[in-house]
């Protein structure tokens, strides 16, 4: 099983381990293990496209660890808006725009890693199973939807702009 299967079903695991009242350290751990299984998802895929094979798994891994999550949150938000508002770098990459599915993903994206950072920094608020088991299938969701999009032109520039962005808007 791949990492982000085994996050999702984690937090799944996680969500669920305590059948009448869940622990807030339970729930706030899902909701991280969700967002960490879409971040996975994108990374990995953005490493193996730069670097294809399985012999160079090493070289892999550094362009994985590169990867930056308030840069790909910037990312993720431009990608989620309609096409008329990306940079002009962007826009002429992206002619047609973005797919919605790709929109979808990025917005995901964006409003996972929120819910994490709410999960870990903001212990004056609290979760409940409900709101963990609604945020797992976004994240489930998005990476179903990903493997939809992923091989298409536009999926290729999103994933090079996790690493390159500031070059790729001008």
């Amino acid at each position: 099983m791949s990492l982000p299967a085994d996050l999702l079903k984690q937090a799944e695991h996680l969500a669920r381990k305590e059948p009448r009242r869940p622990s807030q350290a339970s729930l706030r751990r899902a909701v991280s293990a969700a967002y960490y299984a879409l971040f996975h998802r994108l990374i990995e895929d953005a490493a193996a496209r730069l670097v294809p094979g399985t012999h160079r798994r090493a070289l892999r891994q550094r362009i994985a660890r590169a990867c930056e999550h308030g840069e790909m949150r910037r990312v993720c938000e431009r990608f989620a808006q309609p096409a008329g508002r990306l940079p002009p770098g962007l826009q002429m990459l992206l002619p047609g725009g973005v797919p919605p599915a790709l929109q979808q993903v990025a917005a995901t994206f964006v409003e996972l890693q929120e819910a994490r950072h709410e999960a870990d920094y903001n212990l004056a608020s609290s979760l409940t199973r409900t709101d963990a088991q609604r945020l797992i299938e976004l994240a489930r969701r998005a990476c179903s939807t990903w493997v939809t999009v992923r091989e298409c032109e536009e999926s290729r520039v999103f994933l090079l702009a996790f690493l390159f962005f500031k070059q790729l808007q001008r």
